[in-house]
């Protein structure tokens, strides 16, 4: 849901500035790709302070709730079986054998997964040049994000019911549409090993420079761009010209 309302909330901002002509007024003084980046730094800070804000709160309802009402064990399910309920304490006592390693590497993965769909959704917000057309400029985005989030929830739904299988969560945390969701907590868990762990990242990092490699080449033709939405297909084909452009200039300046 955060990285929906981030890579929804930067496509909306700049339909908008293309749809009111503001974009034209921002690029006297501001490159397209500086643009973008902001709007993208701005969401992923944003995102930063929400998840230290509900970590503080994990660990504050802990401490009250012990306070109150003494640690919780276990309630009778009946027919002879007991539900184990782990509080806020119980699962701060979990956490506490993650190491400071495994701690950076799930922030990192966050991170990456947050910058991955934010630049996405930018791209695919600049294909448009109307509101009206939000939905459907933001359709590949919504689609990739859609089928992260099954994958991983269908990892934790397995894992949940003890009949987890190792292979499919190693290529969930492998596969850079749903490692930055499934591969942060799998990580700390323990559920994957460290190898899976470091490929995992090392995918998704490659993706995340790939993608904006690709938001520099093509971004700055998107963002004065005014009619049909593209398609993917359309935007690949912009950066192939322009590459092409660019290597024809590299050959006659030598």
């Amino acid at each position: 849901m955060i990285v929906n309302l981030c890579g929804s909330s930067i496509a909306t901002s700049i339909i908008t500035e293309k749809s009111t002509k503001v974009v034209e007024y921002l690029m006297i003084n501001v490159r397209p790709m500086a643009l973008i980046t902001g709007k993208i730094l701005a969401n992923l800070v944003m995102v930063l302070i929400q998840f230290a804000a509900m970590g503080a709160c994990f660990a504050a309802s802990g401490i009250i709730n012990n306070a109150l009402f003494g640690e919780v064990e276990k309630v009778p399910a009946g027919e002879g079986l007991e539900v184990s309920v782990m509080d806020s304490s119980a699962m701060l006592e979990l956490l506490s054998g993650i190491s400071v390693g495994e701690v950076l590497m799930a922030v990192v993965a966050v991170i990456c997964g947050i910058l991955f769909f934010c630049i996405l959704a930018g791209l695919c917000g600049a294909t448009a040049s109307k509101l009206e057309e939000l939905s459907e400029s933001t359709k590949l985005y919504t689609m990739l994000l859609l089928i992260g989030f099954f994958l991983s929830f269908a990892v934790v739904m397995l894992l949940y019911s003890g009949a987890g299988n190792q292979t499919f969560t190693n290529i969930c945390c492998l596969f850079p549409i749903s490692s930055p969701f499934i591969l942060p907590a799998c990580l700390l868990l323990g559920k994957v090993s460290w190898g899976v762990s470091i490929i995992g990242l090392a995918i998704l990092v490659f993706f995340v420079w790939a993608l904006f490699a690709l938001a520099a080449m093509v971004y700055e033709s998107l963002i004065f761009y005014n009619g049909k939405v593209m398609s993917f297909k359309d935007i690949l084909q912009i950066a192939k010209n322009r590459r092409q452009v660019e290597r024809k200039g590299e050959k006659s300046h030598e």
